[in-house]
């Protein structure tokens, strides 16, 4: 079953001129796009060469779709999770209360600042690593982009089951309003 069309475009370039503005070459140029989903095991999944011609490559391909999702999900909890550390830590060595309006100012007092150069190295960390997880967002992107049934729905599949294994708690209420304890 394949539900296939594709579409072929011709942009006509007769209009294009070259860098001395004169109008030298008319060319046309054609492109086939995928336009609808497909179900074949026959799949060319982000490059060229990395392409499924059986049924048993598709299948090891579906899995390693999964797995990457998953570890997608993960990343972004992780980066999450150290970017909040380094907040923190820089709020408990002295940094500026008036940036988390929950915390005591007295807190505070007298311990001093933070050094510039901790914040300047946390910002640069979690840069890098946001660079990264948009990168592996990218990619998963261009993969749902192949119109492939399987691929689309082994990506879905894979960002549900990592968000609900990975997914933070930010509703459930925290152990202080549970027992009432503000130690």
């Amino acid at each position: 079953l394949n539900f296939t069309t594709e579409k072929l475009y011709r942009f006509k370039m007769d209009d294009m001129n070259d860098d001395m503005g004169n109008n030298s070459m008319p060319m046309t140029m054609e492109m086939t796009m995928q336009m609808t989903f497909k179900t074949s095991h026959e799949v060319t999944l982000l490059f060229d060469g990395l392409e499924t011609t059986s049924q048993g490559e598709y299948a090891a391909a579906l899995i390693v779709i999964f797995c990457i999702c998953v570890f997608f999900q993960y990343s972004r909890q992780f980066v999450s999770r150290i970017a909040k550390n380094i907040y923190t830590r820089g709020l408990e060595a002295g940094g500026n209360p008036k940036l988390d309006q929950n915390l005591k100012a007295e807190k505070y007092t007298g311990r001093g600042r933070i050094p510039n150069s901790y914040l300047l190295f946390g910002k640069i960390v979690t840069g890098i690593l946001y660079m990264g997880i948009f990168m592996l967002a990218y990619g998963i992107m261009l993969l749902t982009m192949t119109f492939n049934v399987g691929v689309f729905l082994t990506v879905c599949a894979g960002l549900a089951v990592g968000y609900a294994i990975f997914q933070d708690d930010f509703g459930s209420p925290t152990e202080k309003e549970v027992t009432g304890c503000h130690a």
